[in-house]
């Protein structure tokens, strides 16, 4: 599967996030994940089975969710999480068991708080 990620590379908080991971994510995942380091195009999305945006302006992303909808493209838009095709849920990982908690997009911090919980009470990590 080929990923694409759109998103503020450009601002510090994103390229501090791309700086710091990027390696990483390439060397694990060369053949998979594509980043793009400038702003987005039309047609950019051609060519990728999945499209993350974390662009953060609504006229950009509107466009990109348009344009991944048209070419049947699922597509999660991080600010708008009625623009998500699918969500991550925090996982939360024992021996011979996975847990995910998700709260579809609305509340990351309790997301947090829950998972924490999770693995504190059921699997007495902290």
């Amino acid at each position: 599967m080929n990923i694409l990620f759109l998103g503020d590379i450009v601002g510090k908080p994103g390229r501090n996030i791309v700086f710091k991971y990027l390696k990483e994510l390439k060397e694990k995942y060369p053949d998979t994940l594509t980043i793009l380091p400038r702003a987005y195009e039309a047609g950019d999305e051609d060519g990728f089975k999945v499209v993350l945006s974390a662009v953060d302006e609504a006229l950009v992303d509107q466009a990109i969710y348009e344009a991944c909808k048209e070419k049947n493209i699922p597509v999660n838009i991080a600010s708008d999480m009625t623009k998500n095709d699918f969500f991550f849920p925090a996982l939360i990982c024992d021996d011979d068991m996975v847990i995910g908690v998700c709260s579809g997009g609305r509340d990351h911090k309790k997301v947090a708080r829950i998972s924490q919980l999770i693995r504190e009470k059921i699997f007495g990590n902290n």
